[in-house]
C-alpha cells in the first residue's frame, strides 16, 4: 500500500510540473496569415451531457448515455516564429508555420440521423473511408475535437474523420479516475465501432488512438468485439496507436495474438523522450508500449517507429500533432496506405531477429 502511494504520489507530481506550467501546453506563431477553413468531425460519446450554449450542446467529463454528432472546427494557419501560448490546440508543422484549432460549433443527432449522414449523398472523395480517432487522458470534449481535426487536416484524409470521446476529467491529477472511466467507456466504444462496420458501407476502417485511448481502443476490440469477429469484417481495417499507455506485458500477452489473429496491420509510434509515458510507467508499475527509454520494443505482425528524434512538446507525448516530420508519415501511412519500407524518413534498424524503424526531425 505504501509503495503504490509512493508511485502514484511521484507520477501526479511529475505530470503536475509538466502540465500545469505555464507556457508548456501549446505553441502558437506571431501573425496570422488569415487564411482559415472549417472542418466538419463527426462523433459518439458516453460523456454526460450538460447543456446547451450558441454554439451547441456541451459535454463534460463524467459519464453520461451514448451521443452523435457532427462538430464544426476552424482551422487558421498562422506563420512567423513560434512563441508560447496557453491552452491552444496546435501543431507545427514546420518551424515557421502553424495551425490552431478552435470549436465553433457541435450539433448532437439522433442515432438514425447520424449514421444516415455518414453514409448520405454530401459525402468527401473517397467516402468509403473512415478515420475513427480515440483521444488520450486529460482532454475535454473541445480539445479532443480539435485534436481529431488536426489529425484529418495534417493526414488530408480523404473520408470521414469520427472521434470517439470518453468521460475524460481534463484534470492533470486525475489520471486514475480516467482509466477507470475509459474501462467503463469500452463496452460503448466496441458498440460504436461495429455501428460504424454495419451502418455506414464503409470499405476502410483507420483507427486511430493516443496515449491512454490505445488502452481502451485495443480492449474493445479485442476484449469486447473480438478477433474472429474483425477478421470477418467485410472491412479493410488499419489500427495506428500513437504514444500508447499500455501495459507492455499485457499488450504483448493479449492484443498482439488478436492483431495477428484478425490480420489487423499495426502501427505503433514509440518514444524514449515521452515524459508522460515514463511517468505512467512510474505510477503502473510496470514498462508501457509507447516508452522506449528501456529500449524500442517490438511485435509480431506490428510496424513500430521510433520517434524519439522527432521535434515534440515539452512532455514529448503529443508528437502526432507536433512534428511535421511525423504527420508526414502519417500522412503517407494512412491516405497513401505505404508500409514502413517504402515511407522516405524512415530508417530500419534490426536488432537480433527483430525490426523496427527510426524516424528522424
Amino acid at each position: 500500500m505504501f509503495a503504490e502511494s509512493k508511485r502514484k504520489a511521484l507520477f501526479v507530481a511529475i505530470w503536475c510540473a509538466c502540465t500545469l506550467l505555464p507556457g508548456l501546453d501549446g505553441l502558437a506563431a506571431d501573425s496570422d496569415t488569415g487564411e482559415s477553413r472549417t472542418i466538419k468531425i463527426f462523433y459518439g460519446t458516453d460523456r454526460e451531457l450538460l447543456g446547451a450554449d450558441a454554439s451547441g450542446v456541451l459535454y463534460g467529463g463524467g459519464r453520461g448515455e451514448m451521443s452523435y454528432g457532427l462538430v464544426s472546427v476552424e482551422l487558421r494557419t498562422r506563420e512567423s516564429g513560434l512563441k508560447q501560448r496557453d491552452g491552444v490546440a496546435m501543431i507545427a508543422e514546420t518551424a515557421t508555420n502553424s495551425r490552431e484549432a478552435r470549436l465553433t460549433s457541435t450539433r448532437h443527432m439522433r442515432a438514425g440521423k447520424f449514421f444516415a449522414t455518414l453514409r448520405g449523398v454530401h459525402r468527401p472523395a473517397r467516402a468509403d473511408e473512415i478515420m475513427l480517432m480515440v483521444h488520450g487522458f486529460k482532454r475535454d470534449f473541445k480539445t479532443a475535437a480539435e485534436n481529431a481535426a488536426l489529425l484529418a487536416s495534417i493526414t488530408g484524409f480523404p473520408g470521414h474523420t469520427v472521434l470517439w470521446s470518453w468521460p475524460s476529467q481534463n484534470n492533470a491529477t486525475a489520471y486514475l479516475t480516467d482509466r477507470t472511466s475509459l474501462r467503463w467507456s469500452e463496452n460503448h466504444l466496441a458498440g460504436f465501432i461495429q455501428a460504424l462496420v454495419k451502418e455506414t458501407g464503409v470499405q476502410r476502417l483507420v483507427l486511430v488512438a493516443h496515449s491512454l485511448g490505445a488502452q481502451g481502443l485495443s480492449s474493445a476490440l479485442f476484449e469486447k468485439i473480438g478477433a474472429a469477429t474483425i477478421g470477418a469484417w467485410p472491412v479493410r481495417t488499419n489500427l495506428v496507436l500513437l504514444a500508447p499507455d499500455i501495459d507492455l506485458a499485457v499488450f504483448r500477452r493479449d492484443i498482439v495474438p488478436g492483431l495477428v489473429t484478425a490480420n489487423v496491420p499495426t502501427t505503433l509510434y514509440t518514444s524514449a523522450s515521452d515524459r508522460a509515458l515514463i511517468a505512467s510507467t512510474k505510477v503502473n508499475g510496470y514498462p508501457r508500449v509507447g516508452d522506449s527509454s528501456d529500449g524500442v520494443h517490438t511485435f509480431e505482425g506490428v510496424e513500430t517507429i521510433d520517434a524519439t528524434r522527432a521535434f515534440g512538446s515539452f512532455l514529448g507525448h503529443s508528437y502526432y500533432r507536433r512534428s511535421s516530420t511525423v504527420a508526414d508519415d502519417l500522412r503517407r501511412l494512412i491516405v497513401e496506405h505505404k508500409p514502413a519500407s517504402l515511407r522516405p524518413g524512415l530508417t530500419r534498424i534490426d536488432v537480433d531477429s527483430a525490426v523496427y524503424w527510426e524516424l528522424v526531425e
